[in-house]
C-alpha cells in the first residue's frame, strides 16, 4: 500500500485510482469537446486557476516541506512558486509523457527553493546551514521514481474527482465508484442503487469523460 493510502484510516477508493490514471494518461486518441482546466486558466479564467491550485497545492507543499524550513519561509516559497506557475502557464508544453505537468511544477519548485537558499547564503543566514544547502544541490531536478509518480498522480486524480463530484447526482457518483474503482460487477451495482446495468455503464462513461476533459494537459 502506498504512503498516501497508509495515511488513510481505511483503504478508500482514492488508493485504487492509479489503475484508471494509467489508462487516462496513456490514452492518445481522446479529443475533448470542451476546454480543460489548463486551457481555461491560460485564457484568464481565475476559477480554473483556483481549481488547478487546489488540486496541486498539497503535493507542492509536501515537496517544499522536505527541506525542513520554517513555516513562514515555506509560505513565502509557496507563494513564489504559484506566482511563477501562474505567470508561465502559457510556456508549459506537454511532452506526451505521464506526469509531464507534475515534472514542470517540480522543476519550478526546486528553482524557487534554490533561490531562497541562495538569498539566505548571501545574507549569511542560510536556513538549515551548509548541510541543508548541500542536500538541496544533491536533489535531482525531477524524481525518476515510478512509484512516487503513480502515488502523486493518484492524489491529483482523487482531488479532481472530489471537485467534480458535485456536478453529478449521488447515484452517478456512487455507481462510478462502485463499478470503476471498487470493481463491483455492474449487475450488483445496479441492484444496490436501484439502477439498470446500462445506467451504471453510462455513469462510468459520463464521469470518465468529464475527468478526461478537465485534466487534459494536467496528467
Amino acid at each position: 500500500m502506498s504512503s498516501y493510502c497508509k495515511s488513510q484510516n481505511k483503504l478508500s477508493y482514492s488508493c485504487r485510482i492509479p489503475f484508471i490514471f494509467i489508462i487516462m494518461c496513456t490514452e492518445t486518441n481522446y479529443n475533448p469537446t470542451s476546454l480543460s482546466m489548463l486551457e481555461r486558466a491560460r485564457s484568464g479564467d481565475e476559477a480554473a486557476w483556483e481549481l488547478i491550485s487546489t488540486i496541486y497545492a498539497p503535493m507542492i507543499y509536501r515537496w517544499v516541506s522536505r527541506y525542513s524550513l520554517q513555516s513562514s519561509d515555506t509560505t513565502d516559497i509557496l507563494q513564489n512558486i504559484f506566482q511563477t506557475v501562474h505567470r508561465k502557464l502559457d510556456d508549459f508544453q506537454h511532452d506526451q509523457r505521464c506526469g509531464s505537468f507534475r515534472s514542470w511544477l517540480k522543476s519550478i519548485t526546486r528553482s524557487r527553493v534554490m533561490d531562497f537558499f541562495r538569498a539566505r547564503q548571501k545574507q549569511d543566514q542560510a536556513a538549515g546551514g551548509t548541510d541543508a544547502w548541500q542536500q538541496l544541490q544533491a536533489q535531482p531536478e525531477v524524481t525518476s521514481n515510478p512509484q512516487e509518480l503513480r502515488e502523486e498522480m493518484a492524489e491529483v486524480y482523487h482531488r479532481a474527482l472530489q471537485i467534480l463530484e458535485q456536478d453529478f447526482s449521488d447515484n452517478v457518483v456512487k455507481a462510478f465508484l462502485r463499478f470503476e474503482i471498487d470493481n463491483v460487477p455492474a449487475s450488483e451495482v445496479a441492484d444496490e442503487l436501484g439502477m439498470t446495468r446500462d445506467a451504471v455503464y453510462a455513469a462510468k462513461k459520463r464521469v470518465l469523460k468529464r475527468l478526461r476533459e478537465e485534466l487534459s494537459g494536467l496528467l
